[in-house]
């Protein structure tokens, strides 16, 4: 749980500069707003490619 809560803060943190940085070296939000909608697929593109591990364990008798 805190590995989860750590990586959204530091993505939140480096995402916020970088789009800053991007504003400043560009001049423009153009290349910003093309930074996220390329964030914004491949999160897509990940969720649909990575399954989550299926658990088939066999229930234990008791």
């Amino acid at each position: 749980m805190a590995l989860i809560n750590s990586m959204g803060a530091l993505g939140s943190f480096f995402g916020s500069w970088f789009v800053g940085y991007l504003n400043g070296a560009t001049g423009s939000p153009a290349a910003s707003y093309m930074f996220m909608a390329i964030a914004l697929l491949a999160s897509v593109g990940l969720t649909l490619i990575v399954k989550p591990a299926r658990n088939e364990a066999q229930p234990q008798v008791a």
